[in-house]
């Protein structure tokens, strides 16, 4: 419910800094909820897309979308610019959807499969 009210919030936001920690806050919540960090949600990841941890992470930029919140968070820098943000918070909220969908046991929809080009 918490990861909900966290997507709820950020969905009518502009694209914003403050739309990310929101998204960014969610997947914090779950799967993020042991010492591993980041790292768990290309390991939950990967069993929804039956794809390898490695290649989620690297198709997602999951480090790089770490690295965006760490910088925010503990500086108050956000070095995005405006004509990245929109791809960036799509990306981001097509992942909390994904793994929202996944905990609540729904089948995979498709909606990362364009990160995926085989």
């Amino acid at each position: 419910l918490l990861m909900s009210s966290f997507l709820e919030q950020a969905m009518p936001l502009a694209p914003s800094p403050e739309k990310f920690l929101l998204l960014w806050t969610a997947l914090e919540i779950f799967p993020m909820m042991s010492q591993a960090k980041y790292r768990l949600i290309s390991n939950y990841l990967s069993k929804v897309l039956s794809r390898d941890p490695a290649e989620i992470a690297d198709n997602l930029h999951i480090n790089r979308l770490y690295s965006l919140r760490s910088k925010f968070v503990h500086s108050g820098k956000f070095e995005v610019e405006q004509s990245e943000l929109t791809d960036i918070l799509d990306k981001l909220e097509r992942i909390v959807t994904t793994v929202m969908r996944a905990i609540m046991e729904e089948e995979y929809d498709g909606r990362l499969d364009e990160y995926f080009p085989d």
